[in-house]
């Protein structure tokens, strides 16, 4: 098996080495070649070469190992990044929980301070909601103001229809 060089962020060999337009010097020097990966990977000039001198070691000292050892090591690599990510992953979702918890038990607690300051006569406009209403409003929500519009307008629209097909 020949040695391949490979993007160092993502592994893919689907990357290219383009030389900078910009650059005055002669053409070959390795300060002016810029790679770039579909991960959206860059390196640039010298740090080229160097990878590549990494990559080229690392594949010569493992040509007298066995395959499957190597696969393992670099299965271990990414088992431990994908634990990682699983673990923030894992956080970021309790503290979402956490915080949309906080926020019900907030709503809640707003929600009873207005329907004890309401009267029990004032109810939300939208025939399907018992909330109590906004102030300077006779609906509690945007979501009841326009589910209120699209009802009344389906309403003309099949008045519309009736009369014209009379």
């Amino acid at each position: 098996m020949s040695f391949r060089f490979l993007c160092p962020k993502c592994g893919t060999s689907q990357f290219s080495i383009e030389r900078d337009q910009r650059s005055y010097a002669p053409r070959g020097q390795a300060h002016e070649m810029i790679f770039s990966c579909r991960c959206g990977k860059q390196i640039f000039g010298d740090a080229i070469e160097k990878e590549y001198d990494r990559q080229k070691a690392e594949w010569a000292a493992n040509q007298g190992k066995d395959i499957s050892e190597v696969q393992d090591a670099s299965r271990s690599d990414e088992e431990r990044v994908r634990e990682a990510a699983l673990a923030q992953a894992y956080a970021r979702q309790r503290r979402v929980e956490a915080e949309s918890t906080a926020r019900k038990a907030a709503t809640e607690v707003v929600a009873e301070a207005a329907s004890a300051e309401a009267e029990g006569d004032d109810v939300c406009g939208w025939r399907d909601c018992v909330n109590p209403p906004r102030p300077n409003s006779k609906y509690c929500s945007r979501d009841c103001s326009n589910k209120n519009a699209r009802s009344r307008y389906k309403k003309r629209q099949s008045k519309k229809r009736t009369t014209e097909a009379a």
